[in-house]
């Protein structure tokens, strides 16, 4: 039952990718069509720029306060004493 299902499974996989990229299914020249007006559109600018110089401007980025240090604690010697038998 599992193989079955797995076979099913890489079948449509497939399907679904023929069906994205031949240039001969009906998802395949919408898809061209669509990036070609997208690249007509597009002004040359990088997103990522105006977005980096957006931030950067708008945004003040606070100083971190500096953590307060414990002071340490002396090292004395560790006193053992004898239990009692009883």
């Amino acid at each position: 039952m599992e193989s079955a299902m797995l076979a099913l499974l890489l079948i449509l996989i497939g399907l679904l990718t023929y069906m994205i990229f031949s240039p001969t299914s009906i998802i395949g020249p919408w898809l061209d069509k669509y990036c070609k007006k997208e690249k007509e559109n597009w002004s040359g600018k990088d997103v990522e720029d105006t977005l980096i110089q957006s931030v950067n401007a708008d945004i003040e980025i606070p100083q971190p306060t500096p953590k307060k240090k414990k002071p340490k604690r002396p090292k004395t010697k560790r006193v053992y004493k004898r239990r009692k038998k009883k």
